[in-house]
C-alpha cells in the first residue's frame, strides 16, 4: 500500500482585499453620493416631522378649544352691541342687544371726548349713544 494522495478541493471565502487607488477612488465618490443623500433624508424626516408637529398641534388646540366650550356651555360669537356714552363721566357703557346685559364699562376715549365736543357723538340721556355717519348733521 502506497501513501494516500493529498486531495484538494476548490473553496470561495470573503476575505479581505486590498484595493487598488481606482477602487479607492470609486468608493469615495460613492460614500459621498450615500451621504449626501442621507443628508436629504434627513432633511425631509425634520421637515415631515415639523408638518406633522403642526398638524398635531392644530387637533390639540381645536380640541381644547372645543372642550372648554364642552365645560363652560359657551362659545366666543360675534353679537351686536351697543355704546351708551356719559359723557358728564367720561365713561362708555357696552350693552349687548340681544340680552341688553351690561358688558363693560370703560374710559371714554380721547377720541371719542374730541367727537362729543365737535358735536359727532350724541349722548342720549338713559339710552345708547350712536356716532352720527354724517358727521353729526341731519342726512
Amino acid at each position: 500500500m502506497g501513501t494516500p494522495k493529498e486531495k484538494f478541493e476548490r473553496v470561495s471565502m470573503t476575505l479581505p482585499v486590498k484595493l487598488t487607488d481606482a477602487e479607492m477612488v470609486m468608493r469615495g465618490k460613492a460614500a459621498a453620493e450615500s451621504a449626501r443623500e442621507l443628508y436629504h433624508l434627513e432633511q425631509a424626516a425634520k421637515d415631515s416631522a415639523a408638518d406633522f408637529k403642526e398638524k398635531v398641534k392644530a387637533v390639540e388646540k381645536e380640541q381644547k378649544r372645543l372642550l372648554g366650550e364642552v365645560l363652560s356651555g359657551e362659545e366666543d360669537r360675534l353679537v351686536e352691541c351697543e355704546v351708551e356714552y356719559v359723557v358728564q363721566e367720561a365713561k362708555a357703557v357696552v350693552r349687548r342687544l340681544d340680552t341688553n346685559k351690561e358688558v363693560i364699562t370703560r374710559a371714554m376715549t380721547r377720541d371719542e371726548l374730541d367727537a362729543h365736543r365737535q358735536g359727532q357723538l350724541f349722548a342720549i340721556e338713559g339710552g345708547a349713544a350712536d356716532v352720527a355717519e354724517t358727521g353729526g348733521q341731519d342726512a
